[in-house]
């Protein structure tokens, strides 16, 4: 309780409390958080468009080897060299990285082409796309938040692929797994910035799969979500915790889907928190 001196008297002064700790922290923390992803817009504001310069590092790709007649596994392959060469040479804080991750992208692109039904080389696309491009963007100055629309709308199709591929499988009796779980979160975080009634559709699913697919960890959150989507507004949560995290250099992977990993995963001690706890609430190791 603040103290005040006047005329040699003292006087215990009630004044509202602003914030609470709690508060004070976390805005410190969003501080933090802008400041690194301010920092990084200025930079991949200067990067060439993809579209303008995919044609012309394709070329230097086919002649650096066969890519016409190279296999989806050796592109796939080429591709996450290519994007560990990107974070390497410091990512989004870089002026020349995204020479790599370009290239990332071009490769798994014609992978993709080459075996669209395959979801390993779909996820890593995802990933890669996400390396390059934030799904937000912060103007200089004023803070204005700007969503990246065009890469949205690629990764909702991309999502979207593999979401009907999924449920079809497992409406024809194939246990959902994890990595159907990571897709139709993101599909579903997408989605609920563009169309609700389908956002709400994927929730349902997950919802629906909960105890079969042993990630009822994540049901609190997901009736959140729905409630959220019933309501007209929007969700998003995390399901990888980097519980070696160094801040602020953490903040640099953020503004991403919840399946983003980023670089060295190892290092960052990276889990997936759902699955984590399923497995202890099905060993008998805790909750």
């Amino acid at each position: 309780q603040p103290m005040v001196q006047a005329q040699g008297a003292t006087f215990h002064v009630d004044l509202p409390q602003l914030y609470t700790q709690k508060e004070i922290t976390k805005r410190l923390i969003r501080s933090s958080a802008m400041r690194t992803w301010m920092s990084q817009d200025a930079v991949i504001s200067k990067w060439p468009l993809y579209s303008e310069v995919s044609e012309e590092l394709r070329s230097e790709l086919e002649k650096a080897f066969n890519v016409k007649r190279a296999s989806a596994d050796f592109l796939l392959e080429q591709a996450e060299g290519f994007r560990d060469r990107f974070w390497e040479q410091g990512g989004g804080r870089s002026s020349h990285a995204y020479v790599n991750a370009y290239k990332a992208r071009i490769l798994l692109e014609l992978a993709y082409r080459l075996k669209p039904g395959d979801s390993r080389i779909a996820d890593e696309l995802v990933e890669t796309i996400q390396a390059i491009h934030p799904l937000v963007a912060f103007e200089q100055g004023t803070g204005k938040k700007t969503r990246n629309v065009e890469v949205e709308k690629l990764l909702i199709e991309l999502r979207a692929g593999q979401f009907k591929q999924t449920r079809e499988e497992v409406a024809g009796g194939r246990k959902p797994t994890w990595a159907d779980f990571i897709q139709a979160v993101d599909l579903s975080i997408l989605l609920s910035h563009y169309d609700v009634t389908s956002a709400r559709e994927v929730v349902d699913w997950l919802r629906d799969n909960a105890v079969r697919a042993e990630w009822t960890a994540c049901s609190r959150v997901l009736d959140r979500f729905a409630h959220n989507l019933n309501e007209g507004r929007g969700f998003n949560f995390n399901i990888y915790i980097p519980t070696k995290a160094k801040y602020p250099e953490e903040f640099q992977y953020g503004r991403r889907l919840p399946s983003f990993r980023g670089p060295r995963p190892k290092e960052r001690g990276l889990v997936l928190w759902p699955r984590d706890r399923s497995d202890a609430n099905t060993t008998g190791h805790g909750g």
